[in-house]
């Protein structure tokens, strides 16, 4: 049976269960988490900067997840050329400025990137909207 976190293209509303769509290896072993309410996905382009220095243009795809009384939780895709996200893979201190001027802090959410991977998977840390209307659907 499939598991409704199984699908990324929730609507707002849905329910989903945001450890197994961010961490699903972790999930089964966890077990079920409290229930999160989906809010929305932000996609674009930005310009990734380590230590307030430019490394370069990234595009991002994040979904938003909101659960009182964490508030709301992003986590999702960068893309940046193969040898770039390499030198970055497991830096501290990242940050991502949107063509939207947001600037959220990034952290790999796996500890091993495959080699010539130009895409890797991010946890957001930044305060962000809590209303689905401040999201794209």
């Amino acid at each position: 049976m499939d598991h409704p976190a199984d699908d990324v293209h929730n609507d707002v509303g849905n329910d989903v269960n945001l450890h197994r769509r961010c961490h699903p290896r972790k999930a089964a072993v966890i077990g079920r988490l409290p229930t999160l309410r989906y809010l929305g996905g932000i996609s674009g382009t930005g310009i990734v900067t380590q230590n307030g220095k430019r490394i370069e243009q990234a595009t991002f795809d994040f979904d938003g997840y909101f659960q009182p009384p964490v508030g709301v939780t992003v986590c999702g895709q960068i893309q940046l050329p193969a040898e770039v996200l390499k030198s970055l893979f497991g830096c501290t201190d990242l940050k991502l400025l949107t063509d939207q001027d947001r600037l959220l802090n990034l952290s790999f959410s796996d500890s091993k990137l495959p080699p010539a991977s130009y895409v890797a998977h991010v946890d957001v840390r930044r305060k962000l909207p809590t209303a689905p209307g401040d999201w794209c659907q």
